[in-house]
């Protein structure tokens, strides 16, 4: 499974976190919006209509948080589970999105957006979490590495147990 955020400890099942990387999280927008949106951010975000995963993320209650500290209140315009969909959103020119920045090239290319900025001390970490301490099947080593490669800046690392039933 891939997920942005590891097993927690006391789960209830055997599994392993394998971490593949941390990026800092920026906001993206369509060219449309983007050269307003970029001069002063983030302030600029304030009542600005924005894109963001739904409450339940766990990127977005960092980005609650963010935005409380800046004291900003953006205008959220839809809330999404799918980050892929969010983006495509983004694309139309429906508002200002997050994403990480180790995928700006990606974003850029895909969705035709421009990063406006960085959001100080707000990251999402990719983690592998497996049933398996050492990873032995050559397609999931392949897709790890390649994710270890693109995504950011962790190193490859020993799994970490994080919960056993």
């Amino acid at each position: 499974v891939l997920s942005d955020r590891p097993v927690p400890t006391g789960f209830g099942i055997r599994a392993w976190n394998h971490p593949l990387g941390e990026s800092a999280i920026g906001f993206y927008a369509a060219p449309a919006i983007a050269d307003e949106l970029a001069e002063d951010f983030p302030r600029s975000l304030d009542d600005a209509a924005v894109l963001l995963p739904d409450p339940t993320n766990a990127l977005r209650r960092r980005l609650d948080t963010w935005f409380d500290s800046q004291g900003i209140e953006p205008r959220t315009v839809a809330e999404f589970a799918d980050g892929a969909l969010m983006k495509t959103f983004g694309d139309a020119a429906l508002g200002a999105f997050p994403a990480p920045v180790a995928m700006r090239a990606a974003i850029e290319r895909n969705y035709h957006a421009t990063l406006l900025g960085t959001c100080d001390g707000v990251t999402e970490q990719l983690v592998a979490i497996a049933p398996e301490r050492r990873l032995r099947h050559p397609s999931v080593v392949r897709l790890v590495e390649a994710a270890r490669d693109g995504f950011g800046s962790v190193p490859p690392a020993r799994a970490q147990r994080e919960a056993v039933d």
